[in-house]
């Protein structure tokens, strides 16, 4: 992988579960972790069915330098689509490249 390649800015969210609410009790909220440069390619998209009603599915493969804080209980934002990690490869097993394997349904 060609690191010049890495041209999107994208952002890794999760649940931050130091928040508080008011009633001072603990309440998860999805906030941005951190971001990172990325290389970025959209997949074909597919339709699906749910509850009688179609949405289409898109998937996308993520490259990033290799980042072991990255995991799959975190989503991705690229541009104005949030997308939920499906998996992540470790390229060659050489913890110098992740691939992440992601969708959303819109």
């Amino acid at each position: 992988m060609n690191p010049g390649k890495l041209n999107k800015r994208i952002k890794f969210c999760g649940l931050d579960m130091n928040y508080k609410n008011a009633a001072d009790e603990i309440d998860p909220k999805n906030k941005e972790l951190f971001s990172k440069w990325a290389s970025y390619k959209s997949n074909a998209s597919a339709p699906i069915v749910i509850d009688g009603k179609q949405y289409m599915k898109m998937s996308a493969e993520i490259t990033v330098r290799f980042d072991k804080t990255i995991t799959d209980d975190m989503t991705v934002g690229v541009n104005d689509k949030i997308f939920e990690i499906d998996a992540i490869e470790n390229v060659d097993e050489a913890n110098k490249w992740l691939v992440i394997y992601c969708s959303v349904v819109s």
